[in-house]
């Protein structure tokens, strides 16, 4: 720890412990015996209270030490995805049309009709044989009367089916490769 590392100890079930061991993976872990060994090959022979504490400078150096060389292989992957598209389609157009219709109906008239007739009988109830009066009698007629009514005769019905099809999308992708090659301590490679 005094070299810039962390340790870290979790107690967890035995039914956790491969995932725990999972997510300390993922953070680039070092085994504690093999650090132990690469620092015991430099002349380290355990703690000593008395030596200087590591500076910024000598944490990173060590830091970089225990990571070692990392050479990534990269490689792509096809994703074939799918978006939608117009393709055609068809367009209704609604139109109002009048149609002169003829409709027949029979219409009732009133007239007022006038007779006057001689005839010669005795006046009852005297009282008011000699009082003016007036009379009126209606006349009606029968006008026609249009009133509209709308019913649904006929729907067109528009709609839209839908059919799968399976394509099969070419393309390329890369990936690197890296080839190792041991080399002996002059730098030629060794023979296999």
């Amino acid at each position: 720890m005094r070299r810039g590392s962390t340790l870290v100890v979790g107690a967890v079930e035995d039914s956790q412990a491969d995932k725990a061991v999972a997510i300390l993976d993922r953070y680039n872990t070092v085994d504690i015996s093999q650090l132990g060994s690469r620092y015991r090959e430099t002349g380290y022979t355990g703690y000593d209270a008395a030596q200087p504490a590591y500076t910024e400078p000598d944490i990173t150096a060590e830091r970089d030490r225990n990571k070692g060389i990392t050479i990534p292989i990269i490689e792509e992957q096809l994703e074939v995805g799918k978006r939608e598209v117009q393709s055609g389609g068809a367009r209704v157009h609604t139109d109002v049309i009048e149609t002169p219709v003829d409709e027949t109906v029979n219409l009732r008239e009133e007239h007022v009709t006038v007779d006057r007739h001689a005839v010669n009988r005795p006046v009852s109830g005297m009282d008011t044989a000699f009082q003016e009066q007036n009379y009126e009698i209606t006349e009606t007629s029968e006008v026609p009367v249009i009133a509209k009514t709308v019913h649904v005769v006929e729907e067109v019905v528009i709609g839209k089916t839908a059919t799968e099809r399976v394509e099969t999308v070419h393309d390329t992708v890369r990936r690197t490769d890296v080839e190792v090659e041991e080399l002996n301590l002059d730098g030629t490679p060794k023979r296999q």
